[in-house]
């Protein structure tokens, strides 16, 4: 146990000492192609935002997911065991990604840089206020589930449904309009069929 203890310890040491080199090339890189820092963060947090969001908490269980042909599959919801957490588990997830995009420090109530400024910079404040706006709709849509989705996806999976295209929109959102402002490429595909 010591021996794993310091090899985890050091670890992140390495990592924490790299972090203080890298730090300040990160901040400066603006790089919109690929392997940029700036591009990978952008693409990192919509990839979390759709894949394990919208998809790992919503759309498998509905069923919703090109793949599996219109088969829900309730089994797999987050918490299956616990009928009342998956629901804020998702409020959670939500709540962190809207704050990420929004700058807001985790515990602090101000915001910072973000996604929301950057485009509020280049004069796209009604476009960021549109995504801000299908926050509260995704917040709506998630208020009117019951507290179990495992229930809610096997008897009353339009619910689920209604979810899902609220959380979709914010897909669109970001994969479409957002990069192109940003001018940001795309990072990773998927195959999903948004």
């Amino acid at each position: 146990m010591v021996m794993l203890t310091e090899s985890l310890q050091n670890n992140i040491d390495y990592v924490v000492n790299d972090w203080k080199i890298y730090i300040k090339d990160y901040i400066n890189d603006t790089d919109g192609s690929s392997n940029g820092a700036y591009a990978v963060t952008i693409n990192s947090f919509i990839k979390a935002y759709e894949k394990n969001i919208r998809a790992e908490k919503v759309g498998y269980a509905g069923g919703f997911i090109p793949t599996q042909a219109g088969k829900a599959s309730p089994d797999i919801i987050e918490a299956y065991y616990d009928g009342t957490v998956s629901k804020e588990l998702l409020k959670i997830a939500v709540e962190s990604s809207e704050n990420f995009f929004n700058g807001k420090h985790f515990s602090k109530n101000e915001n910072g840089k973000s996604l929301y400024s950057a485009l509020v910079k280049l004069e796209q404040k009604d476009y960021a206020d549109k995504i801000n706006n299908q926050y509260t709709a995704i917040y709506k849509a998630i208020e009117n589930t019951p507290n179990s989705l495992k229930e809610t996806a096997i008897s009353d999976n339009k619910k689920m449904k209604e979810l899902y295209i609220a959380m979709q929109k914010n897909v669109a959102y970001y994969k479409t309009y957002m990069l192109a402002i940003l001018n940001v490429s795309v990072g990773y595909v998927d195959s999903d069929g948004d």
